[in-house]
């Protein structure tokens, strides 16, 4: 743990879930060698896992001099504000990366009069709470695009991560976060629907959330062996025609979401990667039910 501002290796500006998250795996591997850029004032902002030093709400020469690198954690829209204040000193060899993965590198292209290196490093990986475990960062993906002088840098840090990397152009990211959206955020959305279906019905005895664990579980483990051709199962997939009609039916009956089941079942029969049989009567149903 740190006992000061000063000499410190890495910057952390924002005071977010990402942001604490990336302080407390770097000061598990780095011990007090980061230091987190917020808005609040410092008697406002506090943890458990933050050592009252390792926080700050200004920036002076002393505290930037021996920053090896800086980490831009911020929502997209507030980067530029954000790191502003770095055009105040001369950043000389610094890696300096945000943390988005839809934004390109040449956000920070306005500071590079300064000097450094700019990248940015995006972690595939969801941060629900704020200070999550270092574990968190560890053994996923990142994706890097920018400098080539940053990669030295984004190397160590991500072989501390027991993790994987990898380069992209700006196209390739763009894409690699829309793949994400995919199979983070709107499997949360699903769920949700999930969840307040068995609510509806009055199922209690054991947790929503308890309910439809080992079923994401199964997907997520079967996924580390194989692509989702061969992860498909369920009625769809059968082409059980009578099982989707029923399931239709119990939707609209009690006012439930069946428009987005239709929308779902009508994207697996599009998807070139599953051969679904009786797909043709599965979409007259659909039709007829609309």
């Amino acid at each position: 743990m740190s006992n000061g501002i000063k000499g410190k290796r890495f910057l952390i500006i924002g005071s977010g879930r990402l942001g604490t998250s990336l302080y407390r795996f770097l000061d598990t591997h780095f011990p007090g060698s980061a230091l987190i850029l917020g808005r609040k004032e410092k008697n406002l902002f506090s943890s458990q896992y933050l050592t009252p030093g390792d926080y700050t709400n200004f920036l002076d020469i002393n505290m930037v001099s021996s920053l090896e690198a800086i980490f831009i954690t911020v929502p997209d829209d507030y980067i530029k504000e954000a790191s502003r204040k770095l055009l105040l000193f001369y950043q000389r060899q610094r890696v300096i990366v945000h943390m988005s993965g839809s934004l390109p590198a040449s956000e920070l292209d306005y500071l590079r009069s300064k000097g450094g290196y700019y990248g940015s490093l995006h972690p595939l990986q969801s941060f629900p709470a704020p200070f999550m475990p270092p574990e968190r960062m560890e053994n996923i993906i990142y994706s890097f695009e920018g400098d080539e002088e940053c990669l030295p840098f984004i190397y160590k840090f991500v072989q501390t991560a027991h993790s994987r990397l990898l380069k992209l152009d700006e196209d390739q990211k763009l894409a690699l976060h829309i793949a994400a959206v995919y199979a983070s955020n709107f499997v949360t959305a699903v769920l949700s629907f999930a969840e307040n279906i068995l609510v509806s019905t009055g199922i209690q005895d054991i947790p929503k959330n308890e309910v439809l664990a080992p079923l994401v579980r199964g997907i997520a483990e079967g996924l580390e062996n194989s692509s989702t051709e061969n992860l498909l199962t369920g009625p769809v997939q059968r082409g059980d025609v009578q099982t989707l009609s029923k399931h239709m039916h119990y939707l609209q009956l009690h006012k439930l979401d069946y428009k987005n089941y239709q929308t779902l079942t009508d994207m697996i029969l599009d998807n070139p990667h599953f051969n679904i049989p009786n797909s043709t009567k599965i979409k007259e149903l659909l039709r007829r039910l609309s």
